[in-house]
């Protein structure tokens, strides 16, 4: 007779103790949590190696691996959540297909995805004279690299002690991440390439998971300085301390991963314009017609996404659905003349665009400063979308040119340190860091306006920007110390919980 997975679970680990290592072998009777854990950490290689084969052919076989996941969190004691990430990327596969398909659950480790943009995904390769025009793209049967990862995620709980939700991702190169390691850090579990029919299966499945009324799909689109890994581990988290109930993507551009090498990066967001086109058009095709698709972009993703987007527009017009119900653009790296230009064509995609922006955004900062350190001679600031500006103030469109926008300034959550100094990440994903901004980011994509009494708690306005005599409006930290009534109760509310079905966001997930 087969057994359950937890059951095989508590049975290797008993079955292991006689050949631990290190440390006294706990009693038989102890709690599976003690025992698995004290065989665990008593070798440095997986369990299974340690076990009779007898009792390795029968481990969870036949379950998939959030199941295996979720078994290895609730045996270790661990206290790590387990998320699945659908993905795309034009990225330069590290390891044969074969190698990452075949890998065992909880083995994976290591950069998967590199830095550097995979040929047959370039535009060159693709748009030669004999080869499919961009609107035709988008029925391309494949996206370069779309797969499913099972991210784990440390409790929420534990990670106030350092940054509310400060991504701390498992770097160790070449080593299998432990339950220790899974408790404390962001880790990939499992991963595996899927085709397109089978990337809509899995989208299906997770849909079909939840109630008709919690129709909802969330698409990420990450910065500059982001690894692939990276790029997983932020949409997971979105997912898990949103508490969200439906599918996420996740599609990863081939940012260097270095800050040197910013200016190399625009190119690479360049190239990826077209795979990111037809991402979008599959994540189209693999929901609903009813599911609400919130479409979150941050930092330089912003260059990618709105070009991609004007692109999709012209594909779009006449049509009289909008495929995205909401996007979201997060310390946007981009100029505003470029954006205004490229977003005001979208129209037919979105009903609402909501823009996050800062006063001391460090990263955004850095890029100013480039800019300027190689054209000082140049009367055009370039100020960026997601940095309010000491003279041209806050990046608030003409009604006419980007139809209903809400720009929301985040600088009073500012985190403020003597030793903050440019070219940093500080105060850069605020809009996910800070109880408010996540807070106000989950009422935006459950359809609040700024006006409602559930964004007020913590939102201000509409102000009048100084320069430009437009409206905004204005985040308030909730530390008590606020005239405005910052709602202290509700941000201790958030931090305490997040993760555990009680976090007070707004959501009907």
């Amino acid at each position: 007779m087969r057994h359950s997975a937890r059951t095989i679970c508590v049975l290797i680990a008993s079955s292991c103790l006689a050949s631990c290592a290190t440390g006294p072998s706990p009693d038989y009777d102890a709690p599976p949590s003690v025992q698995y854990k004290d065989c665990w950490d008593g070798g440095s290689v997986p369990i299974t190696s340690q076990c009779p084969p007898a009792m390795v052919e029968d481990v969870s076989v036949d379950d998939d691996p959030i199941t295996q996941c979720k078994d290895e969190s609730a045996i270790s004691g661990s206290e790590f959540a387990c998320v699945p990430v659908l993905f795309g990327t034009n990225r330069e596969l590290l390891i044969s297909e074969e190698e990452l398909n075949t890998a065992a659950a909880g083995e994976t480790y290591g950069h998967i995805f590199g830095v550097r943009p995979d040929p047959a995904c370039e535009p060159s390769q693709m748009l030669s004279d004999s080869g499919p025009t961009i609107s035709e793209l988008k029925d391309r049967e494949t996206v370069c690299h779309t797969g499913l990862a099972v991210i784990t995620i440390p409790d929420a709980k534990k990670r106030l002690e350092d940054n509310i939700l400060e991504l701390n991702p498992y770097t160790t190169a070449g080593k299998r991440p432990q339950p220790r390691h899974r408790q404390k850090q962001f880790t990939i579990w499992d991963i595996g390439k899927l085709n397109e029919q089978e990337f809509r299966d899995a989208t299906q499945e997770m849909l079909d998971a939840f109630d008709p009324g919690k129709n909802h799909a969330i698409v990420y689109v990450h910065g500059f300085n982001v690894p692939f890994e990276g790029a997983l581990y932020r949409t997971a988290q979105i997912k898990y301390d949103m508490e969200f109930q439906g599918p996420v993507f996740s599609y990863s551009w081939p940012s260097n991963a270095k800050g040197q090498h910013y200016l190399l990066d625009q190119d690479d967001a360049d190239l990826s314009i077209d795979s990111l086109v037809r991402f979008l058009h599959l994540v189209q095709k693999s929901v609903n017609e009813d599911t609400q698709v919130h479409l979150i972009v941050h930092s330089l993703g912003t260059r990618i996404t709105t070009q991609a987007l004007a692109i999709m527009a012209a594909d779009n017009a006449g049509e009289k659905t909008r495929p995205f119900t909401n996007v979201v653009f997060a310390g946007a790296d981009l100029d505003r003349s470029l954006f205004s230009e490229w977003l005001e064509q979208t129209g037919s995609l979105t009903p609402r665009v909501t823009i996050y922006a800062n006063s001391d955004d460090k990263a955004l900062k850095c890029s100013s400063f480039i800019r300027k350190f190689f054209s000082k001679n140049s009367i055009d600031p370039k100020a960026r979308v997601g940095l309010n500006h000491k003279t041209l103030g806050r990046a608030i469109f003409n009604d006419s040119k980007i139809r209903d926008h809400t720009t929301i300034d985040m600088s009073a959550l500012a985190s403020k340190s003597l030793f903050s100094f440019i070219c940093t990440n500080r105060n850069h994903a605020t809009y996910v860091q800070e109880p408010e901004a996540f807070h106000d980011l989950s009422c935006v994509l459950n359809g609040y306006s700024p006006e409602s009494k559930e964004r007020r708690r913590f939102l201000s306005g509409p102000h009048e920007d100084e320069f430009s005599g437009r409206k905004y409006w204005r985040l308030i930290k909730g530390d008590g110390s606020s005239a405005s009534g910052a709602d202290l109760d509700l941000r201790d509310a958030i931090r305490r919980g997040l993760g555990d079905g009680a976090n007070n966001l707004c959501k009907p997930w």
